[in-house]
């Protein structure tokens, strides 16, 4: 079935903008190059509807913990040999910040759970058998002679009785292990890093088409702020904004902070290897109106076909208590400085 078109609404030309609504957007539309406001000289205002948007900007401080071990040779044997097992949630508590805005870092040595291990390569012994083959506890067969006699029958100058020391080992018959530098053990050291960083979102929820850089950048009024520590995965949202009241608004505002939360929040965080300690909410409201125009019959609303020749825009403030004004389908466009007479009836023309 095709969309009804209000065409067949009569616009007196004789009467003239009374409205302070039609004022100020007519004020709007010649503040732009490419616009003609021509044709709002014989609009009128159809209908005025109050409108309502909410900013919410929800931040979670969000907790990871890891923990580092590191090794160095020592002589020392303790009592622990082998890696401890260690909760890093459980049995350690930090100071949370006191600001969610930035991110912060706590870091705590483990000594309790120090534990040592034998190199492996020496064993804990520290050393290793020589490695030169023809090495016995230090020594080596002199090539040159027969137990310290040469064949002629003198004394052999190069070695004693016939033996040369190692050089490999310089006598001692074992080397230093290199593992270990000689030490025999490694002492384990275990660090505990603890992270903090938070999670911001900001979602807009309104009755009316006015884009979200608008809401953020108009004039709002805080209608409700809520922080509660400790917060965790399994801490209730619904409970949460339970103080939240909505009854007299148009826009569900307990339901799309609790679908939001549940689904860009709580689902994502789960996929992670971290923990939420704080929950904080703040939730900003503005006022403003949805003004519905008419004009002439020949105009046609280009973005709804439907709406034949009625248009809308939203009238909204600013910090500085300035008017502004939202549109996306007033009708006509043209050269700024030509006028009408050059204007674009065409409805696939946008307004740069």
């Amino acid at each position: 079935m095709p969309s009804k078109v209000y065409t067949d609404t009569n616009v007196d030309p004789s009467k003239e903008p009374i409205s302070k609504h039609l004022i100020n957007f007519k004020r709007y539309i010649d503040s732009k190059g490419c616009y003609y406001s021509g044709p709002l000289d014989h609009a009128q205002v159809g209908n005025i509807q109050p409108k309502v948007a909410y900013e919410c900007k929800m931040q979670i401080l969000l907790e990871k913990r890891e923990i580092t071990w590191t090794k160095k040779v020592t002589k020392q044997r303790i009592h622990h040999s082998i890696q401890p097992t260690i909760d890093i949630w459980l049995d350690y508590q930090f100071q949370l910040p006191i600001s969610s805005d930035k991110r912060s870092e706590q870091k705590r040595t483990l000594s309790e759970h120090d534990y040592t291990s034998n190199c492996e390569t020496c064993q804990g012994q520290g050393n290793l058998t020589c490695t030169n083959h023809r090495c016995g506890n230090g020594s080596e067969k002199c090539l040159s002679c027969n137990q310290g006699q040469k064949s002629d029958g003198s004394q052999c100058s190069l070695c004693k009785d016939g033996l040369l020391t190692c050089k490999t080992c310089n006598g001692k018959g074992r080397l230093q292990c290199m593992k270990c530098e000689g030490y025999g053990a490694f002492l384990h050291s275990a660090t505990l890093f603890v992270r903090w960083e938070t999670r911001t979102s900001i979602w807009f929820y309104q009755n009316s088409f006015l884009p979200e850089e608008k809401i953020a950048q108009a004039n709002k009024v805080s209608m409700w702020s809520k922080s509660e520590t400790p917060w965790t995965k399994e801490s209730s949202i619904e409970a949460f904004v339970q103080t939240l009241n909505d009854q007299n608004s148009s826009v569900p505002l307990k339901v799309n902070v609790i679908r939001d939360y549940t689904e860009k929040h709580l689902n994502e965080v789960t996929k992670i290897q971290s923990q939420m300690r704080r929950l904080v909410c703040d939730i900003e409201r503005l006022d403003f109106e949805e003004v519905e125009y008419v004009l002439e019959a020949k105009y046609s609303n280009k973005k709804d076909p439907s709406r034949g020749n009625r248009f809308h825009f939203c009238q909204y403030s600013d910090a500085q208590g300035r008017h502004l004004i939202y549109e996306n389908d007033y009708p006509l466009n043209s050269c700024g400085c030509m006028g009408g007479c050059c204007a674009c009836y065409d409805c696939s023309c946008t307004i740069l």
